[in-house]
């Protein structure tokens, strides 16, 4: 089973005093590759990833984002079926995940693909920005009635937006939809607790 699987935590689990290159080579001999195999294995992945030109710079002098993407790269040296992404990120299982498991309260309750999931919840939403650079969303049922009833509250809160689009329901719209809470607030909830 261990080699039909790999898993990706939400919190990368690299080496920090290793260069990228050398964490993946160890993760390839780990696994029991011939080194002429991790080493290509290593390329393959650090060019996948745009991680060429800091292969050979320690991990601690790395971006979050390079350190993930190099977290993202080790689960892959051995070219797994399956993988497991768990990620309190919800961007990041929209766009890597290809099937996603909901979980609240450690138990699965829904899954499907991110499409599906957010079919679920239904319906468009406003998106507003504002001068101040803050942001508001509301979910709509697409028509000008409502659109016009939100502008009219926010003129008589002598609030002006920016800007304003209609989006569609993204996955944290579907976590909260699905959950009661944000993915955001459960992670927060989960680190107060433990």
């Amino acid at each position: 089973m261990r080699e039909l699987i790999s898993v990706t935590g939400q919190y990368t689990s690299v080496d920090e005093e290793l260069t990228g290159l050398e964490n993946l080579l160890m993760i390839g001999q780990l696994l029991g590759m011939p080194k002429t195999a991790a080493r290509a294995r290593a390329q393959e992945l650090l060019s996948d990833f745009s991680l060429i030109d800091a292969a050979r710079r320690r991990v601690s002098q790395y971006s979050g984002g390079m350190r993930r993407r190099l977290d993202l790269a080790t689960s892959l040296v051995c070219s797994p079926p399956l993988i497991f992404l768990t990620t309190q990120y919800l961007e990041e299982a929209d766009a890597l995940a290809d099937w996603i498991a909901v979980l609240d309260g450690g138990r699965i309750v829904a899954e499907g693909t991110a499409t599906d999931l957010k079919q679920r919840v239904g319906g468009e939403s406003i998106g507003l920005t504002f001068d101040d650079g803050s942001t508001f969303r509301q979910l709509t049922d697409g028509s000008p009635e409502s659109v016009r009833q939100l502008l009219n509250r926010l003129h008589d809160e002598d609030r002006h937006p920016r800007t304003l689009a209609i989006q569609t329901p993204t996955l944290d719209d579907a976590f909260l939809a699905l959950t009661g809470h944000t993915a955001a607030a459960q992670n927060t909830d989960k680190e107060t607790t433990t």
